[in-house]
């Protein structure tokens, strides 16, 4: 793949007008694609029956994220947790001041907080058991009450207020140390996948790099039970309805990889399609990327596309630093808690 990559590292003039469609960002960067180092029982499972989680968010700036109409969040992929728990939840927005983060909650806002979820009853997933996808899938969503508008030039900051939580184990993923890669920037979206029996086919793409390799990454979920999978890679977007096919072609394809076959739900657990040693010149590279897969189920349109992506290159090759910091405490009306740590229970964040 060195040949193939150092071929595509020319093709980096890509159209700056292409329409970000990502619904939802990761954070840290990267996250979706790894497990975290560790885990966390602070903000909805058995450390107390009452807590207070505040998280500030260095990831997102400069992202296309005007609105986020929801936060999501993650179980660990070990250890129990619980079915059928309901927690009193409440979550406050504001922006903040990543530099000068302290253990006071107040002076973590930058400007007035929000109340964007007024404090209910919410119901958890079941995560008595992790599934096999790892990492696991962001299934706790709490959709707000009223959408946080985004500067995208501060950082955000959340607080997750937890009343009387019954003292059962609910653990979730959670990052402290620094990531073994560097990503490239958040991808851009470019349309939606095929609609399969499992769901709306999605792969989710990265490049990421270390002090030896560069590497580009796949995940698929919802494609076709049991299907080959081939990665499509490009320097444009053709934008076309083929014959046969499910979904839109996103990838004027000068590159073909096989990265195996689905389960029986359709998933495909990170892959890496591409690899090459570090190059500084492979910064400058921006692609178009997408998955193909075959539906046997579909007699009329048996090929199926998954979202396309445009993906570019981490600026360096080296470990990534986590860009949130959090606090934490058991008496939510005090003043302060403990922290700030950097680490972060990974969050996603929806518009």
């Amino acid at each position: 793949m060195r040949i193939a990559l150092l071929a595509l590292s020319s093709l980096v003039v890509v159209s700056s007008g292409v329409c970000s469609q990502t619904l939802e960002f990761a954070s840290p960067r990267g996250i979706e694609f790894f497990e975290g180092n560790s885990s966390s029982n602070i903000m909805l499972g058995n450390y107390s029956a009452d807590t207070r989680v505040q998280q500030v968010d260095n990831s997102l700036v400069g992202l296309p994220l005007p609105a986020i109409r929801y936060l999501a969040w993650r179980r660990d992929g070990l250890g129990t947790g619980s079915a059928n728990k309901t927690v009193t939840l409440e979550i406050v927005m504001a922006h903040s001041d990543f530099a000068t983060v302290s253990n006071t909650w107040a002076s973590n806002y930058k400007d007035t907080p929000r109340t964007v979820f007024t404090k209910k009853a919410v119901s958890l997933p079941d995560w008595t058991t992790a599934s096999s996808k790892t990492p696991q899938e962001f299934d706790f969503q709490v959709k707000l009450d009223s959408p946080f508008i985004y500067n995208r030039t501060d950082a955000i900051v959340w607080d997750v207020i937890n009343s009387n939580n019954a003292l059962n184990a609910m653990p979730q993923d959670w990052q402290s140390t620094n990531i073994a890669h560097t990503y490239g920037d958040y991808p851009s979206d470019l349309g939606g996948g095929c609609a399969t029996k499992n769901g709306a086919m999605r792969s989710d793409t990265a490049f990421r790099a270390d002090a030896t390799n560069i590497e580009l990454g796949v995940k698929v979920t919802n494609g076709p039970s049991a299907a080959p999978i081939v990665l499509l890679v490009g320097a444009s977007d053709p934008n076309i309805q083929l014959p046969n096919a499910c979904g839109v072609l996103h990838v004027n394809p000068i590159l073909l990889v096989g990265l195996g076959a689905t389960d029986a739900n359709g998933f495909l657990p990170t892959t890496i399609g591409i690899q090459a040693p570090w190059n500084s010149s492979y910064t400058q590279v921006v692609l178009y990327t997408q998955v193909l897969s075959l539906d046997v189920t579909s007699a009329t349109k048996p090929l199926v596309f998954s979202n396309g992506q445009l993906v570019s290159a981490p600026q360096q090759a080296s470990t990534q630093a986590v860009t949130v910091k959090r606090i934490y405490g058991t008496t939510p009306t005090s003043t302060s808690g403990t922290g700030p740590s950097v680490s972060a229970c990974p969050t996603a964040y929806g518009i």
